[in-house]
């Protein structure tokens, strides 16, 4: 462990180094046949284009879901080598991942925008080397294409916003790019000491995230791109030195995930978990990415593009376009094999999904999988333009580049702006609930059941807000000192319930997260006023009854939690709402319910499992003293039962009976006929045209 820390400080320091050469920063040598103006310019370009892509979320932006968790570990551990051993077993089968978030999380503490700035800094250090050794092999027109485009990685955006747990994906690219780097000189230099380093800086690589597999075809092909003969005809030479350490490296790395690791602790968390009936499904997922997700996302950023985000987005087309205008290098051989391999080096980023059982996502959380999928996708792109060498088709290679690198860099941008107002929602939040803590004088070590947005409201690529115990729970833990000990997310506003049950005296979350009824509060965030309020919740009675208000009723087939007694309050922003609320209704109301709008209305309720008579209805009603009355006729699940004549504005009751044989039913249907529906506009009393019958604010069964 203590050997992986000095190689993280010698990766950083000659990720560094590596960026220049002679003393001379990289970008700016120039050979006799390079057209300097067009070089200085498009590096000066490149720069602008980076500062002006990441600037704003280094400046305003936070961190997501795993981060508040990565912080949280740490208030129970003290010093570095204890925090470090508290991520087992649930790191055991990346063993060196704990270090970059143990280190930087006691480091940094909640210091959110350090993070940010750590891991945004070794992602470009990654990049950096990597663009170095693409200049070696194929020139600058390449090198330079591929620094503009991995620099976006658009279809991976937590390695970018979630930098305290993507800080194991950021580091391992480190690695790998450092091992490639240090194989290169070896081909060159024979050096033992840059092959010994390569090897351990790969497996240390693979030890803190497996991300860096599909890269894996550089490493035992470079030799292979590098020699001008064939290194194929010393076979056995070639196999010893370049292919056998790495086989090596994979087979300690699958014999400690499925060996080792879980006889040590008895659970195996290894990502290797491909099964023969998922590894065409998630092939399929994968190259779904490129099919259907990307050019979604390319065209629903029209609604969400804005002017800074074009312009910088044109930075990056003028710097491609002044790149192809340097002079190309002329290793034709070469070049063509880099280009095959970097093709097999893409196809292999499938593996990530294919060996783990798991479907490829371009969207909210799940798109860190994605990392190394961008990563040799962009080294593919820039092998083409090192192939490409008619000038006819070079013309419409830079076409094709510039107009993916615009909608990237346009969809890289807005997804950041959604983190940057992901992280403004998430204090927001935060803020409301511990104010409310603080003056409901909420005991030490509470639980706290959050009710919240999983997603900005208006989203473009799921940002994710609170999804988590370990986002909610952890952030409240950590910004009260554990004056809250913990908590849970739902989101009824979607419809997302997430399993929530009562089993045996405890409430369940998902199967898996579990808490006792005592000292249990729920906050419930209304996002169109921007603000919550926090209840204590007694018991699974008392829970429900809240949940029934939030529009927790249960479904039309017999399932119901709804009880005699239990306020239905049509106050709150239900999700799935038209399933209920079903015909002839309004938007939801400031002054708390919904108005009918036309001459008929319909409710859609799940009956109470113990046969009520009545449903009573809390309402008010469009009268005036040019429209005095108010006519309401009912019937329930098509027979007529009543009729109610208005005459007051407010606190109307409508007590409906319901039949006898409908009080076994799994639901009841309620019609609503409005004859005196009118419009304020039609009665001289305002501009709006909806014809208002009656305001619902309330249902209660008995």
């Amino acid at each position: 462990m203590i050997l992986a820390n000095l190689l993280i400080v010698y990766a950083l320091k000659y990720g560094i180094d590596s960026l220049y050469i002679d003393r001379t920063p990289l970008l700016m040598i120039v050979v006799p046949s390079l057209n300097k103006k067009s070089l200085y310019l498009t590096s000066t370009l490149l720069v602008l284009f980076i500062l002006a892509t990441y600037l704003p979320l280094l400046l305003k932006g936070g961190i997501i879901v795993d981060d508040w968790g990565d912080i949280s570990q740490n208030l129970s551990c003290s010093g570095f080598f204890e925090c470090y051993k508290s991520w087992f077993p649930l790191f055991s089968n990346r063993p060196l991942a704990p270090l970059p978030i143990t280190a930087t999380t006691l480091l940094f503490t909640t210091h959110f925008s350090y993070y940010l700035i750590f891991n945004t800094v070794i992602y470009f250090l990654a990049i950096g080397i990597t663009f170095r050794i693409i200049y070696q092999i194929a020139g600058w027109v390449p090198a330079l294409v591929f620094a503009f485009l991995a620099s976006i990685p658009m279809i991976a955006m937590p390695v970018i916003a979630s930098p305290i747990n993507q800080s194991t994906a950021t580091v391992a690219f480190l690695y790998w790019a450092l091992s490639l780097q240090l194989l290169f000189s070896y081909c060159q230099t024979k050096s033992k000491v840059s092959f010994c380093l390569s090897y351990l800086l790969l497996l240390c690589g693979f030890l803190t995230y497996e991300v860096i597999l599909p890269l894996l075809g550089l490493n035992f092909l470079l030799p292979f791109i590098l020699n001008t003969n064939n290194p194929f005809t010393h076979f056995k030479k070639y196999f010893i030195h370049f292919v056998l350490p790495i086989l090596s490296i994979l087979f300690v790395v699958i014999l400690w995930q499925k060996g080792a690791a879980p006889r040590i602790y008895e659970i195996d968390y290894s990502r290797l978990a491909a099964t023969p009936d998922t590894l065409i499904v998630n092939f399929y997922t994968w190259i779904n990415v490129f099919t259907t997700q990307i050019p979604a996302l390319f065209i629903k950023s029209n609604g969400f593009v804005t002017t800074y985000d074009v312009l910088t987005a044109l930075l990056m087309i003028a710097g491609i376009f002044f790149a192809f205008r340097l002079p190309p290098q002329a290793d034709k051989k070469r070049h063509w094999k880099f280009f095959f391999v970097a093709a097999a080096c893409f196809i292999g980023s499938s593996s990530i999904f294919i060996l783990s059982g798991a479907a490829a996502e371009s969207w909210g959380y799940q798109a860190r999988g994605l990392s190394s999928t961008w990563y040799s996708l962009t080294i593919l792109i820039c092998s083409l333009v090192a192939i490409t060498q008619n000038t006819l088709i070079k013309k419409f290679l830079l076409i094709l580049i510039i107009t993916f690198g615009f909608f990237s860099s346009i969809s890289f941008s807005i997804q950041r702006d959604g983190y940057i107002e992901s992280w403004k929602l998430q204090n927001q939040i935060l803020s409301d609930a511990i104010e409310l803590v603080e003056k409901n004088q909420v005991p030490k070590h509470a639980t706290v059941i959050g009710n919240l947005p999983q997603f900005l409201t208006k989203n473009y690529n799921n940002e994710i807000v609170f999804s988590q115990p370990w986002d909610f729970g952890s952030a409240l833990a950590i910004l009260t000192k554990q004056q809250v000990g913990g908590g849970a997310v739902i989101d009824t506003r979607r419809g997302d319930f997430r399993n929530l049950k009562f089993e045996n005296g405890s409430l369940s979350i998902d199967h898996w997260w579990k808490v006792a009824p005592t000292n249990l509060w729920f906050y419930d965030y209304d996002p169109s006023i921007q603000k919550g309020n926090l209840v204590k919740i007694e018991g699974a009675e008392s829970l429900q009854d809240h949940l029934v208000t939030l529009g927790y009723l249960g479904n039309l087939d017999g399932i119901s939690y709804i009880r005699r007694g239990q306020k239905i309050s049509f106050a709150n922003d239900w999700a799935n709402r038209e399933k209920f609320i079903t015909k002839g209704w309004s938007i939801r109301e400031s002054w708390g319910g919904i108005w009918s709008d036309g001459s008929s209305a319909e409710l859609v309720l799940p009956m109470p499992t113990d046969r009520p008579s009545t449903i009573t209805l809390n309402t008010k009603a469009f009268v005036s003293p040019n429209h005095p009355k108010q006519q309401v006729n009912v019937d329930v699940n098509g027979t007529k039962v009543q009729q109610f004549l208005l005459s007051s504005s407010e606190e109307n009751t409508l007590a409906i009976d319901i039949p006898k044989e409908l009080r076994g039913m799994p639901f009841i249907t309620i019609r609503f006929q409005f004859p005196d529906a009118a419009s304020p506009k039609s009665i001289g009393i305002g501009a709006d045209e909806r014809k208002l019958g009656i305001g619902i604010k309330s249902a209660v069964f008995s």
